[in-house]
């Protein structure tokens, strides 16, 4: 696996960053989060850079962002009322009165969690601009949230996974040099065993 993973070319791993990300955030049921975690886990064998992967994310977020409130703001609410009426026990009038009431009140931190929410990640940016959450305070929260989730994730993936190939290949040399020693040990007991037999 890890020889594989340090063979995906650079820009295929950039390019698939920022298009399944950006994609999430257009309302695409897209795996954003593995996506990056495994982006995070190229980098440790030095195919990327983390810092890189970060950035591309991070403008992933906010150029699918972007488009999804675009979308929400263009024909949302049009989508939203067809929704209630086919709908109406997946999504009753109520929910929806209590959805705007929640952005309306703490829109901006709605959009700030949701990088950190697979499901959020989806809806957060189509449902700001089908609410009218102001741009300026959207852009701002998506920014803010999309610089946090990608480097936070990321760098954390990175320095865990860092620790952790140091940790694996300090216990293969302390497991190696163990069964030097058994190996040795037992060495006197078979040529005694040899000799007497």
């Amino acid at each position: 696996m890890q020889a594989w993973l340090s063979e995906v070319p650079a820009v295929v791993v950039y390019l698939a960053v920022f298009f399944l990300i950006g994609g999430q955030f257009v309302g695409l049921p897209l795996p954003g989060g593995v996506v990056l975690t495994t982006a995070g886990l190229i980098a440790v064998q030095g195919a990327v850079s983390p810092v890189g992967i970060s950035l591309v994310a991070a403008a992933g977020v906010l150029a699918g962002s972007a488009v999804g409130y675009r979308l929400g703001a263009r024909g949302g609410r049009a989508v939203l009322a067809r929704l209630v009426t086919r709908f109406p026990r997946v999504l009753p009038e109520k929910r929806v009165v209590a959805t705007e009431r929640l952005f309306e009140r703490w829109g901006a931190w709605v959009v700030v969690v949701s990088c950190f929410s697979a499901v959020l990640r989806m809806i957060a940016a189509p449902l700001a601009g089908t609410l009218g959450v102001p741009v300026r305070r959207f852009a701002v929260a998506m920014t803010v949230s999309a610089v946090a989730w990608s480097f936070g994730t990321t760098l954390g993936i990175y320095y865990v996974g860092q620790a952790a190939e140091q940790w694996i290949n300090g216990l293969s040399v302390a497991g190696l040099a163990m069964l030097v020693v058994v190996a040795l040990a037992s060495v006197p007991s078979w040529f005694r065993r040899s000799v007497n037999g």
